[in-house]
């Protein structure tokens, strides 16, 4: 995830919006291209989806792009729900630091910030908030959906 200023992002009008959250913060989806897969011969061309955006009312934009469509998306999601629901949040490099914003929320924003923001596994996020790792997965599912 990479934290960039709205002038630093491309036209994310242009691309499908997924998801608007009540306070206007926004989960983009990058267009599909196609590229040609190694090793064929003709070249088949495949479409992928690598990148999901975040944009914020304040100007924010968060970019996601691991590589993987699914946890991309996934990460984007559970990062704007958190931004509306704390109104938004400084992202701190030190990975064992969280935004007192995110603290005071309690377990459930800890599991999701530490998650989808810093990366951290499941299982490590597990020992540092002394619940299982499934009660990790269940935050953040559930903070990602806005029921928590």
């Amino acid at each position: 995830m990479k934290a960039l200023q709205e002038s630093e992002a491309p036209e994310l009008n242009e691309m499908k919006l997924l998801r608007e959250f009540e306070d206007g913060t926004r989960v983009h989806r990058e267009p599909r291209r196609s590229h040609e897969t190694p090793g064929s011969a003709p070249p088949l061309l495949a479409l992928i989806d690598e990148k999901a955006w975040v944009k914020t009312p304040k100007g924010k934009v968060f970019e996601f792009d691991d590589g993987n469509w699914e946890l991309n998306k996934y990460r984007a999601e559970a990062t704007a729900s958190l931004w509306c629901r704390t109104g938004g949040f400084e992202i701190v490099e030190d990975s064992s630091l969280v935004p007192v914003k995110i603290a005071v929320m309690g377990k459930p924003a800890i599991a999701t910030y530490l998650d989808a923001i810093q990366k951290i596994s499941r299982e490590e996020i597990s020992e540092i908030l002394g619940v299982s790792e499934g009660t990790v997965g269940q935050y953040v599912s559930k903070v990602r959906r806005g029921h928590r």
